[in-house]
């Protein structure tokens, strides 16, 4: 009969056992939940553990891989002193403290209930089942033999990353290969085998390189050893290399119409590798945080703030807002963050485990093969964590704290004098409960980041509540899922809905939290591009492209900006620059700026070949179309339409509003990227009573992207909106063309309106 004792250590093992199945509730990232769920369970179990040594007069255990452990962890709380962005570095820490709680407390229920090796395959064999029959639910459902899909992100499993996915069930499958050897059922056997074959099929499938090329070496390895040391399991092994060969046969079956795993490796070839873009972004990442080490080698950067600073020694290679986060090798990135003494801790803590391994060989069930079993899963992660970043997702680390936790339970001999215990007892219980706090907020960030990215698809904000967004955290984090500052998210829905100062406020104190992707300074000079402040636009623009060169967005409120201050000169470097990234709306803007900045014949070659390219790379783009058409027919289609708006001018002052707009759509189809004609239009439209058609003539600006920022669309909207009984919005619009420069002829309706204070 099980003993009371026992039965609950076991209980808490199997509660940490379900940490990789926490769903997101709501999360934009797995990892809140996750944690806050570990947190929840850590700290229960430390009360038990506690309790249950006062009244059971038993010993607080201890090992030099956990202490080497919390020395690292003390090197991480170091670093937070001299860190960039503190936020981030605490909220870093208490993640690698509960880590170590984490394996504190399991470890003690491993000691507890004297755990086996064979007990521990069957726990990482249960995980892996769950995990399979997750992957193979949706395989199933997607699955097309004339059309297999190939890398898909459905068929991740539990995990969030396919790579996250290989590599996770590579580490769980020698438990399994342990369960296939050493069962006498052959039942038992027979199922052990083909959760092997299922797990092999979906690691090939997830295309990871680097964890089905350790899964070639995992199974040469164990064929080899069965070969030279094990006679007696030879048959046993070769049995298992046969299904091994068969799992890569029926997916190169499976998958002959589509991507086959074949291809994906080929990708490692001497000239392959040279094009992969994958393969030069790490390699890039890895350059920038040596950079780094450089830079601040005895303290580092910061916990958790690689991902924030790194981004200054790779300007000129981030394209839009993609940040190396990561640097794709954990010792690399623990060195730039924790400096030399944390990464010295930080290796220490993998060797230990390593010689406690090699030194355990004979205390563990089947000592030789049980050792390899280890001995691999440990070399699995270091392999991931020299390629990837599994010390940043949950489920790698799930893995290694079983396995460490492990470990550690085998002969425990060294333990904790009681007095030091009951004062150290407390202070973890403390520490947890801090943990705790710490992974409740990130959790409800990652929550709120949610509702942001549900929310910012919205063109002008008016129907934003901006009561809802008040109500989101911006403190703690204080960056998103992609490292931009919350508070700078806010300060665009302020703008939006015209609260202007309060816009700047926001955007200023972001700028403090990560000034390095310049998210603050392009939205700035938005602002003061709408504002009409084109000295402080073009400061704020310059700076936000210069800084990140690859962005097109910054590219697109730089052209703007120049349009205003007629640099021409200036504004072919920028394009120059820019279009290297050959995106869209750099050209399109570019085209359209100079097809009404230049006149006459002052079309250079180069303007030609430009607009010639940008035809040829984005041929149903309307707007290069037309700035194609005047760029290269010259002065004469400008001076034709130049003619038109005079007649519809003079044809406007005698209120013949019909053959005024007859005229302006004339000229529209000479130049249709000239904002004054469709505004004209529209006035004429208001004046008639047709606000259909005029709110038509006012989008059609909107969807060109040619308005001009001088207040007449805003006060034209306005107009339309008063006509049709939408006073709030009118007042929107009206205090948009007001900050313009309408003052004119906004000041009286806005007086008699009583819109909100100016």
């Amino acid at each position: 009969m099980i003993k009371t004792n026992n039965l609950t250590n076991w209980i808490f093992i199997l509660l940490f056992l379900l940490v990789p199945f926490v769903p997101a509730f709501g999360a934009l990232d797995l990892i809140g939940p996750q944690l806050l769920y570990l947190s929840i369970v850590t700290f229960i179990s430390s009360i038990y553990l506690f309790v249950y040594r006062l009244n059971n007069n038993t010993q607080l255990y201890t090992s030099k891989i956990t202490v080497v452990f919390f020395l690292f962890i003390l090197c991480c709380l170091l670093s937070v002193f001299d860190s960039f962005n503190p936020t981030e570095g605490i909220i870093t820490f208490f993640k690698i403290l509960l880590m170590g709680f984490y394996l504190i407390n399991l470890s003690h229920h491993f000691i507890q209930v004297k755990i086996k090796l064979n007990q521990l395959a069957i726990l990482f064999s249960f995980i892996l089942l769950i995990d399979v029959i997750e992957i193979l639910t949706s395989f199933i459902s997607i699955y097309n033999y004339n059309s297999p899909q190939g890398r898909s992100n459905e068929l991740v499993g539990f995990t969030s990353n396919l790579n996250v996915l290989g590599f996770s069930l590579l580490f769980r499958i020698p438990f399994i290969l342990f369960l296939v050897i050493n069962s006498s059922n052959w039942i038992y056997r027979l199922l052990s085998i083909l959760l092997f074959c299922l797990a092999q099929f979906f690691l090939i499938t997830s295309g990871s390189r680097g964890a089905i090329l350790s899964l070639i070496l995992l199974i040469s390895l164990f064929t080899i050893y069965h070969i030279v040391y094990n006679k007696k399991k030879r048959l046993m092994a070769f049995s298992i290399l046969v299904g091994v060969i068969a799992t890569f046969g029926i997916h190169s079956l499976l998958f002959e119409n589509g991507s086959k795993v074949t291809d994906r490796l080929e990708t490692l070839g001497a000239q392959k590798i040279k094009l992969d873009r994958s393969v030069d972004e790490r390699l890039t990442w890895l350059s920038a945080a040596f950079e780094g080490i450089k830079d601040k080698p005895l303290m580092g950067h910061g916990i958790g703030n690689w991902k924030v600073v790194g981004n200054k020694y790779v300007t000129d290679y981030i394209t839009q807002y993609r940040v190396p986060k990561h640097v794709h090798n954990d010792f690399v990135q623990t060195f730039a963050e924790v400096g030399v003494f944390g990464f010295l801790f930080y290796c220490s803590f993998f060797v230990l485990i390593l010689l406690k391994i090699f030194k355990s060989k004979k205390l563990i069930d089947e000592p030789n093969f049980g050792f390899l079993v280890l001995l691999f899963s440990a070399l699995v992660f270091l392999i991931d964590s020299n390629l990837n970043f599994p010390i940043q997702r949950p489920t790698p680390i799930f893995n290694l704290i079983f396995l460490v936790a492990f470990v550690v339970s085998i002969n425990p001999k060294r333990v904790i004098n009681k007095k030091y215990y009951k004062v150290l007892s407390p202070l973890i219980l403390m520490g947890v409960f801090l943990c705790f706090g710490s992974s409740y907020k990130l959790h409800n960030g990652l929550v709120d980041e949610v509702e942001f990215i549900n929310r910012i698809g919205h063109a002008r904000g008016f129907e934003t509540p901006l009561d809802k967004i008040e109500q989101l955290n911006h403190t703690y984090p204080n960056i998103t899922y992609t490292t931009v500052p919350i508070i700078s998210v806010k300060g665009l829905y302020y703008w939006k809905n015209k609260r202007i100062s309060e816009a700047k406020e926001m955007l200023r104190a972001g700028n403090k939290i990560n000034p390095y992707l310049s998210i603050s300074e392009v939205n700035m000079a938005n602002i003061l591009l709408e504002e009409g402040k084109i000295d402080s636009a073009y400061h704020y623009a310059k700076k936000a492209f210069y800084n990140l060169k690859n962005n097109g967005r910054h590219a697109n409120i730089f052209q703007m900006v120049l349009a205003k201050t007629n640099n021409l000169e200036e504004l072919d470097s920028v394009f120059e620059i820019a279009k290297e990234q050959k995106i869209e709306e750099v050209y399109r803007n570019h085209l359209h700026i100079i097809s009404y900045m230049k006149i006459n014949d002052s079309f250079t070659n180069r303007d030609r070949e430009i607009a010639e390219e940008a035809r040829r790379l984005f041929p149903d783009n309307k707007v290069i179309r037309r700035a194609d058409k005047i760029i290269q027919n010259g002065g004469d289609l400008i001076a034709s339409a130049n003619e038109l708006d005079t007649k519809a001018k003079n044809l406007f002052s005698q209120k013949k509003y019909n053959k005024a707009i007859e005229k302006w759509n004339e000229a529209k189809k000479i130049l249709p990227v000239e904002s004054s004609y469709y505004l004209n239009i529209a006035q004429s439209l208001i004046l008639l009573g047709d606000f259909e058609n005029s709110y038509a003539e006012l989008d059609s600006i909107d969807a060109l992207k040619i308005n001009k920022g001088d207040g007449k669309w805003e006060f034209l909207r306005a107009m339309n909106d008063l006509s049709t009984n939408k006073t709030s919005t009118a007042c929107q619009y009206l205090l948009a063309a007001y900050r313009l420069g309408k003052v004119k002829e906004t000041l009286p309706v806005i007086r008699q309106l009583k819109c909100q204070s100016l």
